[in-house]
């Protein structure tokens, strides 16, 4: 008995893996597009139906499932684009659970994107409209009101870079970690660190 050796947990052949190239279309999707067809309906919902089309087709193969899944992520949906990339990364983390039998529901994942959006959008407008943009157009119209062509250049450059990188790197952790890496997020402190850093340089 001593010497009995377990058996490895069997790996289940039929699980449906989302690729990364599935994840890298969705997650450009949202930060390009997310706010298509705003409108006052849904907000940004059309912009998030259409983030999440590379992750349905890589999950479903069923049309009635594909249509389902659509409307799923047609609600009303509102956050700040950059830092709202988290929630695209976790709604696609539940869906491939959901595609192997997960037992996770509409509102399961409906009611994550509504309960993060929120305070993502908090973060986002106080960082990134009021302190990164803010910095970045001071530097920018400085220059440019000198007649130096680099001004709005800079500002073109570094706006895309932060959107971009900043984007990515949620989006990745909402996806690899689900929704407790928002949770760590909000309570670790960081966001306010940041802040505070960037109010003193601004």
């Amino acid at each position: 008995m001593g010497n009995e050796v377990m058996p490895e947990p069997a790996v289940n052949q039929n699980e449906i893996k989302i690729q990364r190239k599935d994840l890298l279309g969705s997650w450009f999707r949202w930060v390009c597009f997310g706010q298509t067809c705003y409108n006052y309906e849904r907000m940004q919902g059309m912009g998030f139906c259409h983030s999440m089309i590379p992750i349905i087709n890589r999950l479903y193969t069923r049309k009635e499932d594909r249509a389902a899944a659509l409307q799923r992520h047609m609600t009303y949906y509102n956050t700040e684009n950059n830092w709202g990339a988290a929630v695209a990364g976790i709604a696609a983390s539940m869906e491939e659970q959901r595609a192997n039998g997960a037992d996770i529901d509409d509102d399961a994942i409906n009611g994550i994107k509504t309960s993060l959006m929120g305070p993502l959008a908090g973060i986002g407008d106080t960082v990134t409209q009021s302190l990164v943009k803010t910095i970045f157009l001071s530097v920018g119209c400085s220059l440019a009101l000198s007649g130096n062509i680099l001004g709005p250049i800079l500002f073109f450059i570094g706006m895309s870079a932060y959107a971009l990188g900043l984007s990515y790197y949620v989006y990745f952790m909402g996806y690899n970690s689900g929704k407790t890496s928002i949770t760590k997020l909000l309570r670790s402190g960081l966001v306010k660190n940041v802040s505070e850093a960037l109010g003193a340089l601004g």
